[in-house]
């Protein structure tokens, strides 16, 4: 919305700007006598806020929940002010742990962080007030989704909402980003792969702590076997190293050697010299997880075997300066 003085400079200092930034394209109205909106933005982080304000000539300092950047209001999350709603609280007789429930469906649905009540009210409330909201999330399908839920939650999806994309907290950075802004449904796409992935934990979850509790509690187990689509598989990475750690065992093994003296060559005018020769197993050697020989008598036998007698080079290969 081109919002310049009604004269024919104010016209222009924005046109020119639109066409400097290769937005003409795009669709441009114009705000004549004196019209002023209000656009929000929310950010995941106050840092990432604060950043915005300053780069929009605006205060470093909030007021309240927000910054003031002429017209604009820049406000902040805090993590999820939200959390996805549990399955009792759909039904209240999910509330009871039993095999016979399982697997359990339940809406997808959210409730308020009560330690975030407060600032979610007065993000919302100003939210309310915007002619114009844009989603300042970090550049990621959890950023993107973090803003989406808390407009959605009150409502407010109906109104125009526009997406910034920040990866750099310095002013020109910002300034740059805001006008490269985007309609926020391009990334609805986004929001849903995060929303997705959340879902399916909880669920995976849910059903699975329980499902494993109530049959360790059959056989005697009294507790909970918190079961995560995560957390459960590091665990078994952990538990696995810390098995094999606790379980080995030291074990010998050899390594057989050989020195073949080389005769003096006059015709080459090469002196005599010794070279050394390392033992190479075959498959059918009795050898560690790292090819190494550990049966003494088998490494005995092959010393014995060739102990004095006269080797036969097959082949030389030289590297580096070696010549």
């Amino acid at each position: 919305m081109n919002a310049g003085d009604p004269d024919p400079e104010g016209q222009r200092l924005v046109d020119e700007v639109i066409e400097y930034a290769g937005l003409d394209d795009k669709p441009v109205e114009l705000c004549s006598g004196g019209c002023m909106s209000m656009r929000v933005y929310i950010a995941e982080k106050k840092e990432v806020a604060t950043a915005l304000s300053t780069a929009l000539g605006g205060s470093s300092s909030p007021s309240g929940a927000f910054y003031v950047a002429g017209d604009d209001r820049i406000t902040w999350l805090r993590g999820h002010l939200l959390r996805l709603t549990d399955p009792e609280e759909h039904d209240e007789r999910l509330r009871k742990w039993s095999m016979d429930q399982l697997p359990m469906a339940w809406p997808v649905g959210y409730a308020v962080q009560e330690k975030h009540e407060d600032h979610l009210k007065a993000v919302i409330e100003l939210a309310e007030q915007a002619d114009e909201l844009v989603n300042a999330g970090d550049p990621d399908p959890e950023g993107q989704r973090l803003v989406d839920e808390v407009i959605e939650y009150a409502g407010l999806d109906g109104k125009p909402v526009k997406r910034v994309l920040i990866n750099d907290n310095t002013p020109s950075a910002i300034r740059d980003a805001v006008v490269r802004i985007e309609d926020n449904a391009n990334y609805r796409g986004l929001s849903l792969s995060a929303l997705a992935r959340a879902v399916g934990d909880q669920r995976y979850g849910y059903n699975l702590t329980r499902c494993y509790t109530l049959l360790a509690h059959a056989k005697g187990y009294d507790g909970v076997l918190s079961v995560g689509r995560v957390q459960t598989p590091i665990l078994g990475l952990v538990v696995a190293r810390d098995r094999t750690h606790e379980g080995h065992q030291k074990q010998a093994f050899y390594i057989v050697t050989a020195v073949v003296d080389l005769p003096e060559n006059p015709a080459t005018d090469r002196p005599a010299m010794a070279l050394r020769g390392f033992y190479q197993p075959g498959a059918d050697a009795p050898l560690d997880e790292k090819g190494r020989v550990i049966d003494g008598s088998f490494a005995k036998g092959i010393v014995d075997a060739v102990k004095g007698k006269d080797a036969s080079l097959l082949s030389v290969e030289t590297t580096g300066s070696a010549r």
